[in-house]
């Protein structure tokens, strides 16, 4: 299944090029591993609804010093992530609307409505592997693994400066740090397994254990680590900086520009599809697909609201919550989460 996601202004411009696209091999799917046995019962519509408004209305702010916003409510959220191992566990941050700068990492199950917070030193880049550990960038703008119960928290980096935790990969055995000075490919505990010398390129999610897949020179590619062998698997100009959300079970990629989410196949066909559209009252933002053969296709995002609160002073109400749909972006439901 498929998805991706963000909010730029980029016209998408069909790039020619005369790189072949070549079939990467098959996807090794034993490290996808099953649901366990005490949550096959996990209900999403238990827990969610499809009863929430659009405000189909232009922001346009009518002054030059632009829009002012309020959070009319408790908390926004953002950065939800699975679990790999169970699709009906998500983790996300909690931002406090009343306090600046105060988030809390969280975890919840459509299994048994249980919301836990493990953190609250999360900044961003979320991601949950396989191997039973978060990872995450903290406010310290270093890298830390923490258990999905809160326990164990570690620091990952030893590095000044800001490293943003990238994807664990599908065995949950390496991850990528993207710093300033270059891409770095660490093992679990956080120890160097090799510097990317190919730039650029932003890496966006892992096709094996050893396979990045990611963006170079406005194309979307593939490159294995360590001994760097490109791929082109999709040479349509795209946003670089735009959110994305890979499917390695399906070699597809979603990503958002400023109005349309789009659904680019990276199996050799070129293809790419608009799956659905944003407006400027709404649109999504950063997600995550549940990669497991036992949920077919479901994507969750981070959806922003907007409303004008008083339009001649330019006040607009803003609202992040999350959302699940299908990867054909069907059956769209907002996500009920406890506070």
């Amino acid at each position: 299944m498929k998805t991706i996601i963000i909010i730029t202004s980029i016209v998408l411009v069909m790039a020619c090029r005369k790189d072949p696209i070549i079939q990467l091999p098959p996807i090794c799917n034993d490290t996808i591993l099953q649901i366990p046995q005490n949550c096959l019962g996990g209900d999403y519509n238990q827990y969610s609804t499809d009863s929430y408004d659009f405000i189909l209305d232009w922001m346009i702010s009518p002054l030059p010093t632009g829009p002012f916003f309020e959070y009319p409510d408790p908390y926004r959220y953002d950065a939800p992530a699975f679990n790999p191992n169970n699709p009906y566990e998500i983790a996300y941050l909690r931002i406090h609307n009343d306090q600046q700068f105060v988030g809390d990492l969280c975890t919840f199950s459509f299994c048994t409505g249980e919301f836990k917070i493990i953190a609250d030193n999360f900044l961003d880049n979320l991601d949950w592997g396989s191997n039973g550990w978060l990872i995450y960038t903290a406010m310290d703008y270093h890298i830390y693994k923490i258990k999905p119960n809160g326990d164990s928290l570690t620091q990952l980096s030893n590095l000044g400066g800001y490293n943003r935790a990238g994807k664990w990969n599908p065995s949950g055995t390496l991850y990528w740090n993207y710093r300033d000075d270059g891409i770095h490919v660490k093992n679990k505990n956080g120890e160097e397994f090799h510097i990317l010398s190919t730039i650029p390129f932003s890496p966006e999610g892992w096709v094996n254990d050893s396979t990045f897949v990611g963006w170079r020179d406005n194309n979307f590619y593939s490159i294995s680590i360590p001994d760097e062998e490109l791929t082109l698997l999709n040479n349509n100009w795209t946003c670089a900086t735009c959110p994305t959300i890979f499917d390695r079970i399906n070699m597809d990629c979603f990503v958002t520009n400023s109005s349309n989410v789009l659904k680019y196949d990276l199996d050799g066909s070129n293809a790419v599809d608009t799956i659905m559209s944003n407006y400027p009252s709404y649109y999504f933002t950063n997600g995550d697909i549940s990669n497991t053969s036992m949920v077919n296709g479901k994507l969750i995002l981070t959806l922003v609201r907007q409303d004008w609160l008083s339009k001649p002073d330019a006040i607009i109400n803003a609202r992040r919550h999350l959302l699940l749909m299908n990867t054909d972006a069907s059956d769209k439901r907002l996500i009920e989460l406890p506070e």
